[in-house]
């Protein structure tokens, strides 16, 4: 079985290119949503998170505050960085016990998906490391009309990401998706024929 990482900034097709890979056979690991996940139901997690940022990061019920954990993380690169100081780990577990359960079912590839370049721990769970990329004005524009963002909003998720340049020189493969939805899904099989041997 091939592990493959997809990473790309917001507004790239990421995910849209994990979802094909998944209707070819993949299996698919949200690296994003297993962290948001982590810090919903982890209390040693949550315990950090309240030191970190506040007792203001968790609502009353428990419930991790995206729109005020987003608001500080996206502007201060050190408290995003923090932040995968805690969750990171955690999130390469599940990776590591999904991909053993997806290997031992004959699965032929498991993708992890996630908006920033794995780190060298991550790395090493992976067997090839793609990043999806699109030019930032049409990131903004897809983000904007998908979102209720507003054009600031996006500019700052975007300058707390990697540039299109830093994810290239992380990756093993580039695909460019500056095009129609059936573009990207015939880069996609090729992609998928090139690298997975079923």
């Amino acid at each position: 079985m091939i592990r493959i990482g997809v990473t790309g900034g917001i507004g790239s097709g990421k995910s849209t290119f994990c979802t094909q890979l998944y209707r070819f056979g993949a299996e698919l690991f949200n690296a994003d949503s297993e962290a948001a996940h982590i810090m919903e139901s982890n209390p040693e997690v949550q315990a950090q998170l309240k030191s970190l940022l506040g007792d203001e990061s968790y609502d009353s019920d428990g419930k991790i505050n995206r729109a005020f954990i987003s608001q500080i993380a996206f502007s201060d690169r050190k408290v995003l960085d923090a932040i995968g100081k805690i969750v990171h780990p955690l999130v390469q577990e599940a990776f590591a016990a999904r991909a053993a359960i997806a290997e031992r079912s004959g699965c032929p590839a498991i993708v992890r998906e996630a908006a920033v370049n794995p780190d060298a721990m991550a790395r090493q769970q992976l067997d090839i490391v793609v990043s999806v990329l699109a030019d930032n004005e049409l990131r903004m524009k897809r983000v904007i009309e998908r979102s209720q963002l507003t054009r600031p909003e996006v500019q700052a998720r975007m300058a707390a990401q990697p540039s299109n340049e830093e994810y290239a020189l992380g990756s093993d493969q580039v695909i460019w998706n500056n095009g129609s939805l059936a573009e990207l899904a015939d880069l996609a099989e090729r992609f998928w024929k090139a690298n997975i041997y079923t």
